[in-house]
């Protein structure tokens, strides 16, 4: 019976299942049945009774009890995700997952309009992918499917992403190495950015090598508007030393070609002078003193030298500092009273460092 409806024969089997006491069991598979649907099913056992064609004969049955079966719901496609999309970078893509029954999902792909082809085969419940394999200046476009046994749900919407080109390399790197006594020793960095605005750089990166060692990232730089000269200054650079730089431009694809490698060499800081000493000699009428210095020069590249005097060994009480000029080697401090003790030292100076400071010989020294 379907559906509660009139009993119909459905099969018929006619021989008995064991010639000797006519007994055991007997299994029947029903492949006309419809997904879905409730069935009620009975068993009815014929015989019939007499003796030849000589007597009447008639059939018996018996009939066993109901039993109910529901069949069930046919296995469906899964649900088409939605809403895919893509973050240019590597090309990140993500989608809903609208699907309760996938196996899992697939992405496909098309080159530069080319046919579709399967990118890769993820797990069931995937909502992302990151795609890494591609190429700086193509277009690539992008549909996923969810699939499972009974086969593949229809695409998501497609998605498109135009990779741009790698930036120009930038040109002309340019050093010059400046110095200050206040501030001390730079290397001006300038560089040419040829990246127009049709597909603006992210940045650019300054690489930077101490004394013939590795190459290291110096610094980042934001980007420029249009293309012209860019200007950096390091200011991390030390007196005597040798630095070699080189310049890239860079976006969300990838890194351009470097500029040419430029090295500038700091100049060194001046010797220290030596053999600092002083003389006293009473003035005012025995009342004041004079110190008169002395000292080696020892450099020949120094800007200036720097006499500084204090009240304590370590120069950090009532410290007084006097510059003299380049080359010279003599410096007087008069009107000084008598019986005070004095710190007094010296160091050599130019635009890019300074010598090691000397004390003076006697260290301190207390006016007679």
């Amino acid at each position: 019976s379907t559906a509660g409806g009139a009993w119909e024969n459905v099969v018929s089997i006619a021989s008995p299942l064991d010639q000797v006491n006519g007994t055991g069991v007997r299994t029947f598979s029903d492949t006309t049945v419809l997904p879905s649907t409730t069935y009620q099913y009975r068993i009815v056992a014929l015989n019939e009774i007499g003796y030849g064609s000589e007597f009447p004969s008639m059939t018996v049955q018996s009939t066993s009890d109901l039993v109910t079966a529901t069949t069930s719901a046919p296995p469906v496609i899964p649900a088409a995700p939605t809403n895919l999309t893509a973050t240019l970078g590597s090309v990140d893509l993500a989608w809903t997952d609208n699907a309760t029954n996938e196996t899992g999902y697939v992405v496909e792909r098309s080159d530069n309009g080319g046919a579709y082809f399967v990118l890769v085969s993820l797990a069931a419940d995937s909502v992302s992918y990151k795609d890494t394999a591609i190429l700086p200046g193509n277009t690539y476009s992008y549909r996923v499917f969810a699939v499972n046994a009974v086969g593949s749900s229809a695409p998501s919407n497609t998605v498109t992403m135009i990779v741009p080109p790698l930036p120009l390399a930038p040109s002309n790197l340019v050093l010059t190495v400046q110095g200050s006594l206040t501030t001390g020793p730079s290397i001006r960095l300038v560089f040419r950015d040829n990246q127009n605005n049709t597909n603006p750089e992210s940045g650019f990166q300054v690489f930077r090598s101490d004394n013939g060692g590795a190459f290291v990232l110096l610094t980042t730089l934001p980007p420029r508007n249009n293309t012209g000269n860019v200007t950096y200054i390091d200011p991390m650079v030390v007196a005597g030393s040798t630095y070699s730089y080189y310049v890239v431009t860079f976006n969300a694809i990838g890194v351009s070609a470097p500029t040419n490698t430029a090295t500038a060499i700091v100049p060194p800081a001046p010797a220290a002078p030596s053999n600092f000493s002083a003389a006293a000699t009473l003035t005012n009428r025995g009342t004041l003193v004079r110190l008169n210095f002395s000292w080696t020069d020892n450099s020949n590249n120094e800007s200036r030298f720097v006499i500084q005097r204090a009240d304590d060994p370590n120069f950090t009480v009532n410290v007084v500092s006097v510059n003299r000029g380049a080359n010279t080697t003599t410096w007087s401090a008069s009107n000084l009273p008598r019986g005070v003790t004095y710190y007094y030292r010296i160091m050599a100076q130019n635009n890019f460092g300074q010598s090691a400071w000397v004390n003076l010989t006697p260290f301190p020294i207390t006016t007679p």
